[in-house]
């Protein structure tokens, strides 16, 4: 097992599993910082995560460290603190023009900066959008 890849499963204590499917597994896991992370594992190579690496934008989560093994990724990026977008539709939430407007403009600005680095996300949907407490 390379240096790298057993670094970012030893040193990261899982937490919970948010969601686990063909497209690989998204967890909940603790630092040896004692700093809660999430931890991505991607039964995929050569994804555009590199892309992204070194870009700070306020849209999107941090990423800290990425191991691309030939057989799978494993990420480990910030853990936001918020709700989708999903979880405030079906709690009833309603949003007024404004919020609506902040909104699609924050999507709009974190996939110019995406595609500029070459990146399609390909995912857009309410699921995967979080919502902030400072919106």
């Amino acid at each position: 097992m390379e240096l790298g890849r057993k670094f970012l499963l030893d040193n990261y204590k899982v937490v919970s599993v948010l969601k686990q499917g063909d497209n690989g597994t998204t967890e909940l896991v603790l630092g040896l910082d004692k700093t809660i992370y999430i931890r991505k594992r991607i039964p995929s190579t050569r994804l555009p995560y590199h892309n992204v690496l070194d870009l700070s934008c306020d849209y999107w989560p941090k990423i800290f460290f990425i191991e691309d093994d030939g057989e799978e990724t494993i990420v480990i990026e910030e853990y936001v603190h918020g709700y989708t977008l999903e979880d405030l539709l079906e709690q009833g939430k309603i949003f007024n023009e404004k919020e609506i407007r902040d909104t699609a403009l924050q999507l709009c600005d974190a996939l110019i900066l995406l595609h500029k680095a070459g990146v399609l996300h390909r995912d857009i949907k309410p699921a995967n959008i979080m919502l902030t407490s400072s919106g």
